[in-house]
């Protein structure tokens, strides 16, 4: 299978996070490790508009595609992504589905992305999400008047599957609809219009991790939380030596 993995080179909330050292590496180059290190990832895409970027990722089995077109400081992900679909098909074209990963979520065990992809192969959803679980769950909306209304109030009656790690199995006849639609906004300022169009209702298949592995290192904070997390619950000292141990296991 082929993996898709957008990164650009600015960021408006951490500065140029993609390349920030985390955990003794460039934060894009743990997911890149990640991908290397699956037994059924063939080649990963990168759409980037860096050179620093690229240059990592060409120490690993990748094709960087660049991004020539007039990019936004807003931009949502599905103006990448119709790019690189695209690219795809001036390129020989895309086959029926392919892995859609983000470096910004890199709490990922040797094995994830290949739990991903073997569920796919026994799925029928429009992807295979990965999931965090609940067993306690209390959910607010939030309204200008500074006051917040609970939707969802539930202590342990049902499992909840909460956010995901950015570690997806897209099907790409309903990816390219959702991303002709998505191409329209190219601003993130509007939640609530891009709600209405990049969260339709979906069926999707999915794989359950610990609910931490969901965060994203896109914050300040979280960047320093997610960093924290990968050395203490993941690395545990070992390094890159646990996906290439991992690597040799599957081999």
């Amino acid at each position: 299978m082929i993996a898709y993995l957008p990164a650009k080179g600015f960021s408006k909330r951490v500065y140029r996070k993609n390349v920030r050292e985390f955990c003794g590496k460039p934060l894009i180059e743990w997911t890149l490790i990640q991908l290397e290190t699956a037994k059924h990832i063939d080649m990963t895409y990168v759409s980037t508009d860096d050179e620093v970027i690229a240059e990592i990722a060409n120490k690993y089995t990748t094709t960087v595609v660049w991004r020539d077109y007039l990019q936004g400081l807003d931009d949502t992900a599905g103006v990448p992504q119709k790019h690189w679909f695209q690219w795809m098909d001036a390129h020989g074209g895309l086959p029926e589905e392919y892995l859609d990963i983000f470096c910004t979520s890199p709490l990922r065990f040797p094995g994830d992305i290949d739990r991903v992809i073997e569920r796919s192969q026994k799925g029928y959803g429009t992807r295979v999400m990965t999931m965090g679980l609940w067993y306690e769950i209390d959910l607010y909306r939030t309204h200008p008047n500074g006051q917040a209304s609970c939707v969802i109030g539930d202590k342990g009656v049902d499992r909840y599957l909460f956010g995901t790690n950015a570690t997806h199995v897209t099907r790409t006849a309903p990816a390219r609809a959702t991303v002709e639609d998505a191409s329209k906004i190219r601003t993130d300022t509007n939640m609530d219009t891009e709600r209405l169009i990049l969260m339709k209702p979906e069926v999707v298949d999915y794989v359950t991790v610990p609910w931490w592995q969901t965060l994203e290192a896109d914050f300040p904070d979280t960047f320093e939380l997610c960093e924290w997390l990968m050395e203490k619950h993941i690395l545990k000292g070992q390094g890159d030596e646990m996906y290439y141990a991992y690597q040799r296991t599957t081999t």
